[in-house]
């Protein structure tokens, strides 16, 4: 093996290989662009027909016809405060102050929060209960909701007995089964 090794590292170490064309040519466009920025281009020398139109800048809008064109960022943004503005002007039609929930955080679409508020509609809450409280509108259906009033129903808390419960105690759709319900009803 010690033969081996020695055989290797005796042969001459190969040339390093020559640069591509393609990286050749890249490389002279950017060090003709890096130095002659304010010099006029040197004579004899055609840049050629893609050379003569100008390149996009980074920041202006993709092509339509990209399939892997993103939005920017300013872009998202703005549509995220026109869907919250739609949530916004749906809440207010409910009678329900969108000033009350500025900083929570509110479903992206005015069907995902529809489908909350038809939620509370079924267990017995009317628009006035909602604008009594409207943090119920900040809680998810599946996360929250549900978990909560499948563990009050375990306790035997009654289906008609639900409005009463969660109008005088509208506090009761945020709690956490295991941290906050669980424990009290142990302790009790």
């Amino acid at each position: 093996m010690m033969k081996s090794l020695f055989l290797f590292s005796a042969h001459p170490k190969p040339p390093p290989l020559p640069p591509s064309p393609h990286l050749r040519k890249l490389l002279r466009l950017t060090a003709s662009t890096s130095t002659s920025a304010s010099s006029p281009p040197r004579a004899g020398r055609s840049r050629g027909p893609a050379h003569a139109r100008p390149r996009p800048s980074p920041r202006s809008s993709p092509s339509s016809s990209s399939l892997y064109a993103r939005p920017s960022l300013l872009d998202m943004e703005r549509g995220r405060a026109a869907r919250r503005a739609d949530v916004d002007a749906f809440l207010a039609s409910l009678g329900v102050d969108p000033g009350e929930l500025a900083g929570l955080e509110l479903p992206a679409t005015v069907d995902v929060m529809r489908e909350r508020v038809e939620f509370l509609h079924s267990l017995g809450l009317s628009n006035e209960d909602l604008a009594a409280y409207p943090l119920a509108l900040g809680c998810s259906v599946r996360k929250n909701m549900v978990p909560v009033l499948d563990y009050l129903g375990k306790l035997g808390v009654r289906q008609d007995a639900l409005p009463d419960l969660l109008r005088h105690y509208p506090q009761v759709l945020h709690a956490s089964v295991v941290v906050d319900l669980a424990p009290v009803v142990k302790y009790l």
